[in-house]
């Protein structure tokens, strides 16, 4: 029986799948006999840190939403998991020491926590879908931690719509110093200080993240696909003018 802390007693090492949702769990113990695990939800427990899931090491996916965990420590044996989702808890930072410990990790959704820095994400570079909407970041500067390594000068023209709203050009310098994440596609920033404060917000994204795909929910389409193959294989780490053409639209 389940009352404050899930103890697994069953002897079967053919379990490939676990839920245990909304059953009032502050702790994860006794699961070093699910050894075949690739798949477990322990969402709307009251677990508050990350734990017990060391022997569970072709486990692929995880979902902790809705609980109080504070740090992402405890997933450093699951080099396995290629989706993690971690809403709604007491998340305020991203740990590298433990992200970078997930090579495989394609998927990850921290929404609805306290983040206040997208630091610690570079680590993860297999990532293509990062959920990190309704946090606390708030400088532009984050938006590097995403990007590649390099200086560029850049231009930007961009259409909204449809309808089209707007067609508007950026032009700058921007010296940054990290690998990035040049497989992330989709990007959900919504509800974080950054999106109101910063000026032309979605044009500022795709000009450091020109591989994006989806930003907020809203595609972002290339209006000339071999320009903007031609354009990526010229990129280098020299200070280099592009001029990208895109529209968002509503999927």
């Amino acid at each position: 029986m389940f009352y404050k802390t899930f103890v697994c007693t069953l002897n079967i090492v053919q379990i490939t799948a676990l839920n245990f949702d909304s059953q009032g769990i502050s702790k994860l113990i006794s699961l070093n006999k699910l050894v075949n695990l690739r798949w477990a939800s322990f969402n709307d427990n009251d677990i508050s840190k990350v734990e017990g899931l060391d022997s569970c090491l072709k486990l692929e996916e995880l979902s902790l939403n809705n609980n109080s965990i504070s740090t992402l420590n405890g997933l450093s044996k699951l080099h396995c998991l290629n989706k993690l989702s971690v809403d709604g808890n007491q998340l305020s930072s991203l740990d590298a020491s433990a992200l970078d410990q997930l090579p495989n990790l394609s998927f990850m959704s921290v929404e609805n926590n306290y983040i206040s820095s997208l630091h610690g994400i570079q680590r993860v570079r297999s990532l293509l879908e990062l959920y990190i909407g309704n946090n606390q970041i708030s400088t532009s500067r984050d938006i590097y931690y995403l990007k590649a390594s390099g200086r560029e000068r850049r231009t930007i023209g961009l259409q909204i719509g449809p309808p089209v709203f707007h067609a508007c050009c950026l032009s700058s310098y921007a010296p940054f110093c990290f690998q990035g994440l040049t497989n992330l596609i989709i990007l959900d920033l919504y509800g974080n200080p950054l999106v109101e404060k910063l000026e032309n917000y979605r044009i500022h994204v795709v000009f450091h993240l020109p591989f994006l795909k989806a930003l907020d929910g809203i595609a972002v389409v290339f209006m000339n696909n071999s320009n903007q193959s031609n354009l990526f294989r010229n990129w280098s780490d020299d200070d280099v003018t592009t001029t990208l053409y895109v529209v968002f639209s509503r999927r």
